[in-house]
């Protein structure tokens, strides 16, 4: 393992650190706060949609300036956002920093994706990309485990700094071993952006990208509220559950990224894309057993479809355009965030977790044809 992948699947790890903490103590804002769904919904959204939209400029700004500067700037921004949200004191100070930390931690992916794409040879970059969507996978897996106890103990506030306090360590670490990859191309005069916008196999790509992760974006958002108003649950008991939804990931990043070099993207997107979705339907006839397992299979499908995902973009983008094109992949796939969880809680106030998560599962499934038509494209170029 190079230098470069092992600071960037940490670097990766704080990043998604950073995006779920306030999803996992959601219910004790929602408490603190009397909000309806909704406007829990909302309140994710400042995080989410800055941290979507700005993937463009920062993938740009990769291209032209560098992938190590914008990763170590972006998570020390990012560490100071999550300690002031920590010791925020009402619901507007709570909002206006999670936008601001939503603005910071868009710096990382259009930079370190490309940063280990470049790092890494061809034959075997699905499976560099899958070790580091591994390190996102552990990032999203220490907020149930650790900011969950944490907020058992000192309240939601005490998750943020303890999350601030691991960024700045993790930027401590990129700014010692991080290196700016080798390029025989870099992002000139021309944008980036239009260079990317001009491949027809990026686009279909990139449509495909805003509604396959649709419902790992609504589980995600209201896991923890599920299971304590749906399953009736303490604030504990759903920080384990959404443990293992997201401990598969661990696993599925990497796997997902080996069976992409050995099957090939498209086949991969399509098989993963599935086993994302079924799942979900069965959630009205689980148990407490049977439920941990459902939600591990969605976040193994999940975390393996993004990692097959940016292997499969590195092959269709345009060398010269990877960072835009990498920006304008994140975008897509994290704009949802930003507009699903508001959908979702107004279907939940209106039907309940269960057809919501199940609509949610429904329309991830339409980027299958989509993503055969990309596969279509490719075999006839």
């Amino acid at each position: 393992m190079n230098r470069n992948m092992l600071a960037a699947s940490v670097a990766h790890a704080t990043n998604h650190l950073s995006q779920l903490v306030l999803p996992t103590v959601l219910p004790l804002v929602v408490l603190e706060f009397s909000l309806s769904h909704y406007s829990a919904g909302i309140l994710l959204g400042l995080f989410n949609l800055p941290y979507a939209l700005l993937q463009l400029v920062f993938g740009e700004a990769s291209d032209r300036f560098g992938r190590r500067r914008l990763i170590v700037i972006g998570a020390l921004a990012s560490s100071i956002a999550m300690l002031l949200t920590g010791l925020s004191r009402d619901l507007i100070q709570l909002g206006a920093l999670q936008v601001i930390a939503g603005i910071a931690s868009a710096a990382y992916h259009p930079a370190g994706i490309p940063l280990v794409s470049e790092s890494s040879g061809e034959q075997e970059r699905g499976r560099a990309l899958g070790f580091h969507q591994m390190g996102g996978a552990l990032g999203s897996l220490l907020p149930p485990i650790i900011a969950g106890a944490i907020a058992g103990i000192s309240g939601w506030r005490g998750a943020f700094i303890l999350a601030s306090i691991i960024g700045l360590l993790s930027t401590l670490l990129s700014l010692a071993i991080l290196k700016e990859p080798m390029r025989p191309w870099k992002g000139g005069a021309k944008s980036g952006l239009l260079t990317a916008l001009h491949a027809k196999s990026v686009l279909l790509l990139l449509t495909a990208s805003l509604v396959s992760l649709t419902a790992y974006r609504g589980i995600a958002a209201f896991a923890s509220l599920y299971v304590v108003e749906g399953k009736g649950q303490v604030i504990e008991a759903a920080s384990a559950y959404y443990a293992f939804f997201q401990a598969a990931g661990v696993i599925g990043g990497p796997i997902g990224g080996v069976f992409s070099d050995k099957i090939g993207e498209p086949n991969m997107i399509v098989a993963f894309v599935i086993i994302e979705s079924s799942p979900i339907f069965l959630l009205p006839f689980l148990g407490q057993i049977s439920l941990a397992l459902d939600l591990a299979i969605v976040g193994f499908g999940s975390f393996a479809l993004l990692a097959v995902q940016d292997a499969y973009l590195s092959k269709v983008a345009p060398k010269t355009a990877l960072g835009a094109s990498y920006g304008l992949l994140l975008t897509l796939s994290f704009l949802p965030a930003a507009y699903i969880p508001p959908a979702v809680g107004v279907l939940i106030d209106r039907m309940g977790f269960e057809a919501s998560f199940a609509i949610a599962a429904l329309a991830t499934l339409t980027s299958i044809p989509i993503i055969l038509a990309v596969k279509k494209l490719a075999i006839d170029h």
